[in-house]
């Protein structure tokens, strides 16, 4: 009696444990999983790189960047000194450039079959 407690009560407190919530461009990007390679480069154009795998598949790589723009502290270069109207020169930020990469993972009967996000500003 007391086994079968402890393992009701094991099995409770699992139950309560929920999955991590996926952001919305995840769960956007889950969407082409199972969806053709030819679907995909319909939507996104063509690839800025493909990669031949040793299986018959391929991986295509997308870059989309973000100019200027930052979404983050950290994201910006060390600060300059940058001359202001009065002709003084003081520090000042200079916002990087965001770059995300974005693969996809194509099987040989040309199925994407996962995809990976590398970098900021994917979203």
């Amino acid at each position: 009696m007391k086994r079968a407690f402890v393992l009701l009560l094991a099995t409770m407190l699992c139950a309560c444990v929920e999955p991590p919530k996926r952001d919305a461009f995840s769960l956007l990007m889950d969407k082409w999983v199972g969806r053709s390679g030819d679907d995909l480069v319909s939507a996104r154009g063509v690839p800025s790189e493909v990669y031949a795998l040793d299986s018959g598949g391929r991986t295509y790589e997308y870059y989309k960047s973000t100019p200027g723009k930052a979404p983050s502290q950290k994201n910006y270069t060390d600060r300059s000194l940058i001359p202001d109207l009065s002709g003084l020169r003081r520090r000042q930020a200079i916002p990087k450039e965001s770059i995300c990469k974005l693969l996809f993972t194509i099987s040989a009967s040309n199925t994407i079959q996962s995809w990976t996000q590398e970098g900021e500003g994917c979203d």
